[in-house]
């Protein structure tokens, strides 16, 4: 037997040549660039017209609330407003009412027209006297004081014109008083001395005047 021939044995003369199988090449695959990532910006970043936005609107609402500012204090000091609370007014003909028997003396009852008793009350004063003590407050919004005691003390007289100095005497309806300044107190007081006791008034920066004012008014009570 005879070998088999080999598959690249050259063809028989005469015969076609084989022809070339055309080798089959690989198409080429374009390679595959990575796609561009967009850069993130910063979330607290802001693009510069957004920050210049802001900005703007953080001005604008600066100067409403001091616009607003502004027109609250104007209307607060437009609006007036009482320097002091007013005190209810006290009765004094009631208040002097049944205080006799515990004085030992009848007081003093009066008050100038467009005056305020503000106050009343009985205490024992330097010299163990008893007192009675009525405030005023007068029309011009002044206050004016009002001692009497059923005798007579310098003590008594030193306390309640806190130590004010003699400066002569004047003469109210007939009555001769006798006047004490207070200089850095503002306070002038003047004294009557009568057959039953002693009353004192004293008036705080009025002077002289509110003093006259209230003994005038006394007048015949004392």
């Amino acid at each position: 037997m005879h070998p088999p021939a080999p598959s690249d044995a050259a063809p028989p003369p005469g015969s076609p040549a084989p022809q070339a199988q055309p080798e089959r090449q690989l198409e080429a695959q374009p390679e595959r660039q990575p796609e561009a990532q967009p850069e993130r910006q910063s979330e607290s970043a802001a693009p510069p017209r957004r920050r210049s936005a802001l900005m703007a609107g953080a001005s604008d609402m600066v100067r409403s609330l001091l616009v607003i500012m502004a027109l609250v204090v104007g209307l607060v000091l437009l609006v007036p407003r009482p320097t002091s609370v007013p005190r209810a007014a006290v009765d004094l003909p009631a208040a002097v009412s049944g205080v006799a028997d515990q004085l030992g003396f009848a007081p003093a009852v009066g008050v100038p027209a467009g005056w305020t008793v503000t106050s009343t009350r009985i205490r024992t004063d330097t010299g163990d006297l008893p007192s009675w003590s009525v405030n005023y407050l007068t029309d011009k919004g002044r206050y004016v004081g009002l001692e009497q005691a059923g005798g007579w003390d310098p003590r008594w007289l030193a306390s309640v014109s806190q130590g004010g100095a003699a400066q002569g005497s004047t003469t109210i309806d007939g009555r001769q008083w006798s006047v004490y300044v207070k200089a850095d107190k503002h306070l002038t007081s003047i004294l009557f001395r009568g057959a039953t006791g002693s009353t004192l008034v004293l008036a705080q920066l009025g002077g002289l005047d509110d003093a006259r004012a209230l003994a005038a008014t006394l007048g015949s009570s004392l």
